[in-house]
Parts: C-alpha cells; structure tokens; sequence
C-alpha cells in the first residue's frame, strides 16, 4: 500500500533528482523509494561486527540481526544482581 509522505529538501536537490529521474524512466517518489528499499536491504543483511580480539571469545556464533545489545546486557546485569 502506497502513502504520501512530506519530505523537506532543497529545491535544487529535488530539481536535479527530478532530472535522473527523467533520465531514468522513473518518478521522484520511485527512485526515492528504491533508494531506501536498497538502504533497507544493506542495513538488515550487515552482520553484527565483532572486534577481531574478542572473536577467540565467541567463535562462529551468528548473531541475530534484530538483536538488543542494551536489552541484553539489562538482562544480564539484572540477573546478577538478583542474587
């Protein structure tokens, strides 16, 4: 489902978007949108980065891309000051 949107840009900005655009087939709003479908795309496949000296400390785990890092380790604390 398609929504509008509101963006505030420079107008020579938009003016030379419109023209790639143009040049490409396309409208603003599609070459808007696959920009941050690419965006999207990029970000959810970045695996979690793990300094080379800590990676003796957790092997080939595979991390979740939707993990909390400030959640877990709330949870972490929270359980050790439970006890």
């Amino acid at each position: 489902m398609k929504t509008k949107l509101t963006l505030t840009i420079d107008r020579n900005t938009i003016e030379k978007a419109k023209v790639i655009a143009r040049q490409k087939g396309s409208s603003l709003s599609e070459l808007i949108e696959k920009h941050l479908n690419e965006e999207i795309s990029s970000d959810s496949n970045n695996d979690l980065k793990i300094p080379e000296e800590f990676r003796d400390l957790f092997g080939s785990v595979n991390f979740p891309v939707d993990l909390n890092e400030k959640k877990e380790i709330r949870n972490i604390l929270s359980e050790k000051h439970k006890q």
